[in-house]
C-alpha cells in the first residue's frame, strides 16, 4: 500500500487502512492497490478488455464452511485458497508473542554500516517531517480528482493513508544517499525492508489461516461427540429393550427386539455421521499444522523483523522502523460489502526516533510517519504488558477494541543488512 486512497469516513485515524472508495462515475479504485504506489494504481484501475479490474478474494465466511451430516468434504486446496485473502493477512496477537525471538544487539561486520543506515534513514525522516509525503502535484490530483490518459474519472478523495509510501521514500532516498555511485546496493537496501514488511505479512496470513482452520476443526470435532453421544444412548436403549423381562409373553418380546432393531440401526447412521466428521476434523487439522509449519519457515527466514515480546523487553534503535498490527478482529467498509481486518494484520509502520521516557506502565516513543498528507513527528504509548499503543488517534479506552493497535516489531537495520548481502550474494 504505497498509496492507500480512502472516501471520508466516521474513521479519520491514517493509521487504520480504510475502504477503497468507488465514486459515483465508478473509478475502479478497488481494494486491490494497496500495496501499490501511485503509478501502479493508475494502470490497475485503467479498464481492461472493456472490464473493470476485480477486487482480490476476500475470505468466505466461516458458516460457508460448515459440513453437516452428508455434506461434500470440501477439497484442501479449495479450503486454503479461500483462507488466503490478502485482508487477512496476520495471527492473533497471542501467537505472534509466544516464542518470539528475544530483541539483540546488531553483530558482526555490517554493525558499522547498520548505524550509518539508521542515521541515513533518520535524516531523511527529520528533513521530510512537515512535508506532502505524495508531493504537491500527485496530492492535489487525488485530492481534486483526475481523469487519466484512458478517460477513465477518478473522483476526489477525502482522506489519504501514506504510511507506506512514506517509509518507502524514506529508506529510498536514505539508501541513494548512502551508497552514492553503487545503485544496485542502494536498490537492494531499500527493497530490502519491503521484503521484511511482506515476509512478517506472509506469516501471519499463514497464522490467520491456521486460525481459521482451527474454528473449523473446533466446530466438527463438536459434532463427533454429539453424534458418538446419540450413537451410545441408541444402543444402551437398544440393549435395554433387549433384556427379557420376567413373565413378558413371546409377542411382547418380540415387538421390543424390533425396537431394539431399529434402535441398533439408528446407531449405525450415527456411526456414519461420526465418521464423516472426523474425517473433517483430521482433514483441517492437517491444514492447521501446514499453515503454521509455513509461518514458521517464514519467520526463520526473516531474521530483520524483531518481532516485540511481551513484556515489552528492548525497544529498536533511531532510524529503524517500527510496524503496528490490527489489535482485534474488525468490519469495516460500506454497509453490505464490509470486509474483515483480521487480529494481526498491517495497521501502521514509521520511522523510530528515540525514548521519550517511560514509567512502570507504559514506554513513550518518538516517530516519524505518514498517514495524512503530510509527514509528522509524534509520540505514541507502548503498553508494556500487551503492547497496546496509545497514539494521537487513540485513548486507553480504545485499548483492547478493535480500534486499537499493537506493536507488532521492528525492522532491525544489522540484520537487514544481512539479508540484503546474502540476497545479493556478498560475503561478510
Amino acid at each position: 500500500m504505497s498509496v492507500g486512497l480512502v472516501e471520508k469516513s466516521k474513521r479519520q485515524d491514517p493509521q487504520v487502512p480504510m475502504p477503497i472508495s468507488e465514486g459515483k462515475s465508478n473509478s475502479g479504485v478497488r481494494d486491490a492497490l494497496r500495496g501499490k504506489s501511485y503509478d501502479e494504481q493508475v494502470q490497475m484501475t485503467t479498464p481492461k478488455d472493456g472490464r473493470q479490474q476485480p477486487p482480490l478474494d476476500q475470505a468466505a465466511p466461516a458458516e460457508q464452511m460448515a459440513a453437516e451430516v452428508g455434506a461434500a468434504i470440501p477439497a484442501p486446496e479449495e479450503m486454503a485458497a479461500d483462507a488466503a485473502s490478502p485482508e487477512m493477512a496476520s495471527a492473533s496477537a497471542d501467537e505472534q508473542a509466544a516464542g518470539a525471538p528475544a530483541p539483540k544487539a546488531t553483530e558482526g561486520p555490517e554493525q558499522s554500516e547498520a548505524q550509518q543506515l539508521r542515521d541515513a534513514v533518520s535524516k531523511q525522516a527529520k528533513a521530510k517531517d512537515g512535508q506532502l509525503v505524495l508531493g504537491k502535484e500527485k496530492t492535489e490530483k487525488i485530492r481534486n480528482g483526475y481523469t487519466d490518459e484512458k478517460g477513465v474519472r477518478h473522483e476526489p478523495m477525502a482522506n489519504f493513508t501514506t504510511c507506506i509510501e512514506f517509509a518507502r521514500s524514506t529508506i529510498s532516498d536514505a539508501s541513494a544517499d548512502l551508497y552514492k555511485g553503487d545503485t544496485k546496493t542502494a536498490q537492494a537496501t531499500s527493497a530490502a525492508v519491503s521484503d521484511a514488511k511482506v515476509a512478517w505479512e506472509t506469516a501471519q496470513s499463514e497464522r490467520v489461516k491456521a486460525r481459521r482452520f482451527e474454528g473449523f476443526t473446533k466446530r466438527h470435532e463438536e459434532q463427533v461427540l454429539v453424534f458418538a453421544n446419540k450413537a451410545k444412548d441408541a444402543r444402551d436403549k437398544a440393549a435395554k429393550m433387549r433384556e427379557r423381562v420376567e413373565g413378558e409373553s413371546d409377542v411382547r418380546y418380540k415387538q421390543r427386539s424390533a425396537q431394539a432393531a431399529g434402535l441398533e440401526a439408528v446407531a449405525k447412521q450415527y456411526d456414519s455421521v461420526v465418521k464423516t466428521q472426523q474425517g473433517l476434523v483430521d482433514r483441517f487439522q492437517k491444514m492447521v499444522d501446514q499453515a503454521h509449519g509455513k509461518a514458521e519457515q517464514m519467520d526463520a527466514s526473516n531474521k530483520a523483523m524483531i518481532k516485540a515480546k511481551r513484556p515489552l523487553s528492548g525497544r529498536p534503535q533511531e532510524g529503524e522502523y517500527i510496524i503496528l498490527e490490527q489489535g482485534q478482529d474488525d468490519m469495516y467498509g460500506k454497509p453490505g460489502s464490509e470486509k474483515l481486518l483480521a487480529a494481526g494484520s498491517f495497521k501502521h509502520i514509521a520511522v523510530f526516533m528515540g525514548l521519550v521516557g517511560e514509567d512502570t506502565e507504559y514506554e513513550t516513543w518518538k516517530v516519524t510517519e505518514g498517514g495524512g498528507e503530510l509527514a509528522s513527528t509524534n509520540e505514541i504509548r507502548v503498553k508494556k504488558d500487551d503492547l497496546m499503543i496509545i497514539s494521537r488517534y487513540t485513548s486507553e479506552s480504545d485499548l483492547g477494541t478493535s480500534k486499537g493497535s499493537r506493536l507488532a516489531g521492528w525492522i532491525d537495520a544489522g540484520e537487514l543488512i544481512k539479508m540484503r548481502n546474502q540476497k545479493l550474494g556478498k560475503k561478510g
